[in-house]
């Protein structure tokens, strides 16, 4: 078994990103959770915690009185939640309407401060879904001071700043900041010297203290060695998300990944993955 020794150093004496370069395995994150069958849920979580996750990935999007969920789903059913108020989202009929598979009493669509608040020493990426949770979710990181504890992830760069810029400025230095496509696109556009890559790089790279990148889109690797090799060099630890299977795993540990997100709690027992 692969044992991390710093584990416990790195996530519950220092903020998020502090200490993770130091790493040498992959760090195995819950994506979604970490369980795929009842994914963004308090039950998801707490089986990821249990098999010895202490990072995890949730989706977050808002309800009509803006407070923010768990929910990943998509466009359409985001934009039912965004109609409701938080107390008439749980009920069957909307579960339905939305197509979640969880259980109103067991496991509900919870609030962003009730995964926070029952797992103090998990390490969040918050994958922001839609422009109206930024200042929500600064709000409940100010008020549970979780600083500390979450890096604000998502496909909008812009969203990613504004929940940034929402916090208290002699605190910022504690939060994580996850870049998303735009990092892929400055990082692909530096090993190939493309038009434009300097620009991507100061506005994007520079700012951010990890990266989330797929490790395929669809038939299609995504990201290599050299890809990886230009984050570290700027000390961004690199998380590959679409891991699919150990053959995935394998291939983050051959390109220099500093973590896996993962919703199969299996993988765990990869030699490559490190154990909390």
């Amino acid at each position: 078994m692969a044992v991390s020794s710093a584990i416990q150093k790195f996530t519950t004496e220092i903020p998020f990103h502090r200490g993770i370069m130091n790493e040498q395995l992959l760090i195995p994150v819950g994506h979604r959770g970490g369980d795929g069958d009842i994914e963004n849920t308090i039950g998801a979580l707490a089986a990821a915690h249990a098999a010895g996750f202490l990072f995890a990935e949730v989706d977050i999007t808002s309800t009509k009185d803006l407070v923010p969920v768990l929910f990943h789903g998509n466009s359409d059913t985001r934009k039912v939640i965004r109609k409701l108020n938080y107390d008439e989202l749980n009920k069957r009929k909307v579960y339905k309407r939305i197509g979640f598979s969880g259980s109103s009493k067991k496991n509900p669509i919870p609030r962003l401060v009730d995964a926070l608040d029952t797992f103090p020493d998990l390490r969040f990426f918050l994958d922001l879904k839609d422009d109206l949770v930024s200042e929500p979710v600064a709000e409940v990181i100010k008020d549970l001071k979780a600083y500390g504890q979450v890096s604000i992830d998502g496909d909008s760069w812009k969203r990613t700043r504004n929940t940034y810029n929402a916090l208290p400025k002699h605190l910022r230095s504690d939060v994580a900041l996850t870049i998303g496509p735009l990092g892929l696109a400055a990082l692909f556009g530096e090993t190939k010297k493309l038009p434009g890559y300097k620009v991507l790089k100061k506005r994007y790279l520079k700012s951010a203290t990890n990266c989330s990148l797929p490790l395929r889109m669809g038939p299609l690797k995504t990201i290599d060695g050299s890809m990886v090799e230009i984050a570290h060099d700027l000390e961004i630890p690199v998380f590959v998300h679409r891991v699919r299977d150990k053959a995935d795993v394998d291939r983050a540990a051959r390109i220099g990944a500093k973590g896996v997100m993962i919703d199969r709690l299996d993988l765990m027992d990869h030699p490559a993955v490190a154990k909390f």
